[in-house]
């Protein structure tokens, strides 16, 4: 287990009100009002064309209560849609001051994280849970967008934190949040601001898991249920590979024909690069392609 240095570009909000669930729903593509205490998700405000306003993720802590986190780049963009669509809920939004939080990236059950007794949280890709510690109380919080387990962990107290002084006591390593970045590139997995992007629907880039099949009333619900129907999307979200250095919003051609642009990408080393691209759909299923480096290969993910 390590310590991020610092802590991940996202904002979290406490969402509160007898409205919260279900006003949340209408305009989430995830009915994260049928979430379990405890449980969380990804999802997506959408425009009526099915493209993506904002994607975020969505924690329940009790029936009235939600943890709403997105990334800071569409922070403003959340907001200002929530108070557009709102028309009286009883519904709150409150920023989570992260001054005392810090964030922890690894297995559950380290010494240093097992006195918080987070139970089921290990099974769960999001997950969030109010935990006691010598009598004192903690907001702990997992998401799964880098494909690594990373908790954070917010002491609900003003006085010195026994974990997190235990845990520079025994030399916890930090990590750049570069890192993550790279495990979550490497293993094929679309966030934003990259991914969640107005140019694309959740459908084009593979986020499946923010959108519940069969959910009406949404915005853009309609786009996506006839793409579903249909069977497949315009475009697709790919991992790739090059021998040189990949630069975001790079064209990528197929056939002397623009097919598509590199969304993310990292540092290989001596290997080069590796990226995530969203290409026409047909296009996608080709090994080859060209942008203005060089040649671009698709990359096999690793099964976990």
């Amino acid at each position: 287990m390590m310590l991020l240095e610092s802590g991940p570009n996202w904002v979290y909000f406490y969402a509160a009100g007898a409205d919260t669930g279900s006003f949340l729903a209408r305009l989430a593509s995830y009915a994260v009002d049928a979430l379990d205490d405890g449980h969380g998700s990804r999802a997506f405000i959408l425009s009526a064309r099915g493209k993506i306003q904002v994607g975020f993720e969505c924690y329940r802590l009790d029936s009235d209560a939600f943890i709403v986190s997105c990334h800071t780049t569409q922070a403003e963009t959340l907001i200002g849609l929530l108070d557009m669509y709102h028309f009286g809920e009883d519904f709150d939004l409150q920023p989570v001051d992260l001054e005392k939080a810090y964030f922890v990236i690894g297995a559950a059950d380290h010494p240093s994280l097992a006195p918080l007794d987070i139970g089921e949280m290990t099974d769960l890709h999001y997950a969030a849970k109010t935990c006691r510690f010598d009598a004192r109380s903690y907001r702990v919080v997992k998401t799964g967008r880098y494909g690594l387990p990373v908790y954070m962990v917010l002491p609900l107290f003003d006085e010195p934190d026994p974990i997190l002084t235990e845990l520079k006591n025994v030399g916890q390593p930090d990590v750049e949040l570069r890192r993550l970045e790279y495990e979550r590139v490497l293993q094929g997995l679309p966030s934003a601001p990259n991914e969640f992007a107005e140019t694309y629907t959740p459908l084009d880039i593979g986020a499946l898991d923010g959108i519940t099949d069969g959910k009406g009333c949404y915005p853009g619900q309609e786009v996506i249920e006839r793409t579903i129907a249909l069977g497949r999307p315009s475009m697709k979200l790919v991992p790739v590979k090059a021998k040189f250095e990949l630069k975001i919003g790079q064209e990528i051609s197929h056939d002397s024909r623009v097919i598509g642009r590199i969304t993310s990408c990292k540092s290989a080393g001596a290997d080069g690069s590796i990226g995530l691209a969203v290409l026409k759909y047909r296009s996608a299923e080709q090994e080859h392609w060209m942008l203005a480096g060089g040649a671009l290969e698709k990359r096999i993910l690793k099964t976990q």
